[in-house]
């Protein structure tokens, strides 16, 4: 689910065992994007601490100039 998770801490799915447009649009990964668009991303165990999304979110609006 992210490019930090390098040890698959936070498995959203198998590809194996279904489509990844079945993952995308699942319950998990709804869950995720959901934690992450209300502030509430320290709810995830690899999220804790990360402040890659604020910064990122950061970087986007300053280019936007919003």
């Amino acid at each position: 689910m992210c490019d930090s998770d390098i040890e698959q801490q936070e498995v959203v799915g198998n590809v194996n065992d279904e489509s990844i447009q079945s993952i995308w649009q699942g319950k998990r990964f709804e869950d995720l994007r959901d934690y992450h668009a209300y502030g509430k991303r320290n709810n995830i165990k690899i999220c804790q601490g990360c402040d890659h999304w604020s910064r990122e979110f950061r970087q986007n609006i300053s280019k936007d100039g919003v």
